[in-house]
């Protein structure tokens, strides 16, 4: 089913439609298919980069201020560019403010910045894709859900590009924001909804509500992505997913985003693809579930910013999704985020009446940790386990995991770093004793015993190993095989071993 609502406003106003935004810069498709998107300008959070700078918003303290306001605008013959009547909020070009200062009338300022659907910066060329190894699986297969009514009755809104009304989800109904560009292109919104509902999703039953805040070029902005907030929470959506990013603090924005928190709806986002070490938003709102990518060797994605503010992690490189045109492998945080919305909306289908926190709690509570111990900047809390989040009710469960053998991103060639083995009890019983067993090229095994562990706990081990030399071609191989006590049958053997290969980085040509 396709069903449109649009906004209605009770002063009867044409809209300018917005200027393009300039600088667009299109990437080529890479041998993973990250689909083309458009770069931001990454700049330091002091200043306010990437605004647009030929218009404004303005903000009411009243419904009657902002009619007041609209009244005289047609009376003068003008039109803003966008009405936001939730948050009496005006988007209006930098000519209608001139010309009738909304200010006079109770408007406060703030700039509104462009959004955009995450892309890995140019310095990322295709070598970078060459050391991460794809799935070539569907979201569906990753998760391996196999419940053909999981997400029913949770209907989860897409914000992005829009959604093929063509594809094969089983309700998909849409909202139209006036402007946001004038020709469909559908790619990057439909390959995200395909990760959470339809064949090829976690959570195939879902009601897909698409949001259209992003033009033909993946380009958007603040007050657009607020009203798709907006717009989202009063259709009833539970969960809102957002596969893009704004760099820049814009006020209305984050009313959006309090607003379909206090409503009680989960909002899940994209962490970014910059590589950089800050969150663009809404990922970086504490109110928003924050995302990143890892390859289907569960190592972290590399294009994905590392910040405080992360709170998941899951697969992000060569994801099998229907874009539209057919079947294409999918890449990025963007494609990360909706395997959290689907595994949310799985979750609330089977328990309608489950609490937002609760539902969240769940993953949560049964991460796989990666990286160094607990939370960090690159993994978050840790890596969505839908084997453990399957089995949670389930008691006496034991599997005992290598979860990381990590390796400090500064360690220095040709010296002696700090190795991190993380031991992780990822069934429901509690373990005594764990042996740990490690060998390395470099020297003869060495035995650990790990202490108890609780379901879900964790133990780090920390061994020295020689760091090869820039250039050397050398590598030293560390393997790490864990068994759990007094004989016990872990229902899961295929995580009890790990070997990581470490090398240098080649010298900058």
């Amino acid at each position: 089913m396709w069903t449109v609502s649009r906004d209605d406003a009770p002063v009867q106003v044409e809209e300018e439609p917005a200027e393009v935004m300039p600088q667009v810069v299109e990437e080529e498709e890479d041998d993973f298919g990250m689909d083309d998107l458009v770069t931001v300008d990454v700049a330091p959070a002091e200043r306010p980069a990437n605004t647009i700078e030929d218009e404004m918003i303005f903000r009411f303290d009243s419904e009657e201020e902002l009619q007041r306001f609209l009244a005289a605008l047609q009376r003068e013959g003008l039109a803003p560019r966008g009405v936001l009547r939730q948050l009496y909020a005006v988007r209006v070009s930098e000519r209608v403010a001139l010309s009738l200062d909304p200010r006079a009338y109770g408007g406060r300022e703030e700039h509104n910045f462009y959004s955009a659907r995450p892309v890995p910066p140019e310095a990322f060329a295709p070598g970078l894709f060459a050391r991460l190894q794809g799935f070539g699986l569907t979201a569906a297969e990753i998760a391996q859900t196999g419940d053909s009514t999981s997400g029913q009755g949770v209907i989860v809104a897409v914000l992005d590009s829009g959604v093929d009304p063509d594809l094969d989800f089983e309700d998909l109904r849409g909202v139209w924001l006036d402007y946001v560009g004038t020709e469909p292109s559908y790619r990057h919104g439909t390959s995200v909804a395909s990760i959470v509902a339809g064949p090829l999703g976690i959570a195939p039953a879902t009601t897909i509500l698409s949001v259209r805040v992003l033009d033909e070029n993946g380009v958007g902005n603040s007050f657009d992505l607020a009203r798709g907030i907006i717009e989202a929470t009063n259709h009833g959506a539970r969960i809102i997913n957002m596969s893009l990013g704004v760099y820049g603090e814009s006020p209305i924005l984050l009313e959006a985003i309090r607003y379909a928190y206090d409503q009680g709806v989960i909002m899940v986002a994209s962490a970014g693809n910059e590589a950089v070490d800050r969150l663009p938003y809404p990922a970086a709102d504490s109110r928003v579930l924050a995302v990143t990518a890892i390859d289907a060797n569960r190592q972290h994605a590399l294009f994905p910013n590392q910040a405080r503010g992360i709170d998941f992690a899951a697969p992000g490189v060569g994801v099998i999704v229907q874009d539209g045109e057919g079947e294409s492998l999918f890449s990025g945080t963007s494609a990360a985020a909706p395997m959290i919305s689907g595994t949310l909306a799985s979750l609330l289908s089977k328990n309608p009446a489950l609490a937002p926190e609760s539902a969240i709690g769940i993953i949560r509570q049964n991460l796989d940790d990666a990286g160094l111990p607990g939370a960090d900047d690159t993994f978050g809390g840790g890596i969505v386990s839908w084997d453990r989040i399957e089995r949670r009710n389930q008691t006496n469960v034991v599997d005992v995991a290598i979860a990381d053998i990590h390796i400090p991103h500064d360690a220095v060639p040709g010296q002696t770093t700090p190795v991190t083995i993380l031991v992780q009890n990822r069934g429901t019983a509690w373990l005594g004793d764990t042996t740990l067993t490690v060998q390395t090229s470099q020297g003869e095994p060495e035995t650990f015993t790990v202490g108890s562990l609780d379901a879900g706990g964790v133990a780090p081990q920390v061994i020295y190993v020689s760091m090869p030399n820039r250039d050397s071609g050398e590598f030293v191989d560390v393997l790490a095989q864990v068994s759990p006590p007094g004989n016990r049958e872990d229902v899961d053997l295929s995580n009890n071993l790990r070997v990581r290969r470490i090398s240098a980085a080649p010298s900058a040509e």
